[in-house]
């Protein structure tokens, strides 16, 4: 059996604001691309083709969630895998995002 979603999205420009009953969500960015933290505190990048309904998204940094206050810390791994860095493409994309954003921002100030 599903189950029933609650949101309420709110655009301002490019910035979007998520409302859903766990916590409020924000992003940034231009169609087809966008970067934001949600109410899980994972900060995601995504891209999509307009119109197609086809996205990718990638969860930046480690991907671990915020911990709620008053929580204790993990015990840390006694041999936890070494973490590699973004890879070319999501450096790419970032670099691409960026790109957008400020053309964005310089066609809002009749730049």
């Amino acid at each position: 059996m599903g189950k029933i979603r609650f949101r309420k999205t709110i655009s301002i420009g490019g910035v979007r604001v998520t409302a859903t009953p766990k916590g409020v969500g924000a992003s940034v960015g231009v169609r087809g691309a966008r970067i934001g933290r949600g109410v899980d505190g994972k900060t995601r990048a995504t891209v999509s083709i307009p119109g197609s309904g086809l996205s990718y998204q990638h969860t930046v940094g480690s991907g671990q969630s915020r911990r709620p206050q008053g929580q204790p810390s993990p015990q840390p791994q006694p041999n936890p895998t070494p973490r590699r860095g973004l890879a070319w493409w999501a450096w790419a994309l970032i670099v691409l995002f960026g790109l957008s954003l400020l053309n964005g921002l310089m066609a809002l100030l009749g730049g």
